[in-house]
């Protein structure tokens, strides 16, 4: 029996981002590796030949009608809006994005979002794209020691797109926008409340760890110290008596102390 086992998408997301593989893990080396090798990329991307839908096309299949219904008129059509890069090696490096910003006016500009450095760039041109996130060879100068001089040398760009952001094309950046400020991290459905045994032993944990790091820190015996000085009761004479109130009141000096 011949078998096919693959992977395709049955629904497709307002926005598509995919990860390329550039790390992965030696086990005979024991340690991480990057790949820097060319990996070219499309501005625009058709996503119907990777869906269920397209795949049922292409083979002349029949599929679920509810599926049909359910993707009747989707776009399968996606704009790159946006690159995660990264720079560097697998053992470290540095992050920085290239995003797509849509004007009003219908026109859209590329910006470089590195750390707190805003920057417009020229990613629509073809070759600052190349250079920029393809990865690959580029003829880079080098220190010759042995000519004690600049050289050209052919080297790998460490610097690479490492996720790439699609954007599906009837998707409107107003949409989008509402979608983002009606994000909330809390929801009725995930609250659940703790069982009351459970409440009851982490409160009790947590005092008893506040106490002990209070009683065993510096500030605390500097506190109780001058409070038992403050209450210190001075008998010029040693038989006289103490009253009611000030014996009282030395006894809790001295069980502060103790």
């Amino acid at each position: 029996v011949v078998t096919v086992k693959r992977l395709c998408v049955k629904k497709l997301p307002p926005i598509l981002a995919i990860q390329l593989k550039r790390f992965e893990y030696d086990f005979e080396r024991v340690c991480a590796i990057k790949f820097n090798d060319y990996f070219e990329f499309p501005r625009d991307l058709d996503m119907e030949p990777y869906t269920v839908n397209g795949l049922a096309k292409l083979e002349g299949e029949v599929i679920d009608c509810d599926y049909e219904e359910v993707n009747k008129g989707t776009c399968t059509k996606y704009q790159l809006s946006g690159i995660v890069v990264h720079s560097g090696q697998a053992s470290g490096g540095h992050y920085y994005s290239y995003i797509l910003h849509r004007q009003n006016d219908g026109t859209a500009k590329w910006y470089k979002f590195d750390d707190g450095d805003v920057t417009e760039c020229k990613m629509e041109e073809e070759d600052e794209m190349k250079s920029q996130c393809f990865g690959g060879d580029y003829m880079g100068e080098v220190f010759d020691q042995m000519l004690k001089r600049m050289n050209f040398r052919r080297q790998k760009r460490w610097w690479n797109a490492y996720m790439l952001f699609y954007t599906r094309l009837d998707v409107e950046e107003n949409s989008l926008m509402k979608s983002v400020n009606e994000l909330s991290l809390y929801t009725k459905l995930g609250v659940m409340k703790m069982p009351p045994a459970i409440e009851h032993s982490v409160r009790k944990q947590n005092i008893k760890f506040m106490h002990n790091r209070n009683q065993f820190s510096p500030e605390y015996f500097q506190f109780i110290r001058k409070l038992v000085s403050c209450n210190t009761v001075n008998r010029p004479n040693v038989n006289e008596k103490l009253s009611p109130e000030a014996e009282e009141l030395s006894m809790l000096s001295v069980q502060l102390a103790s």
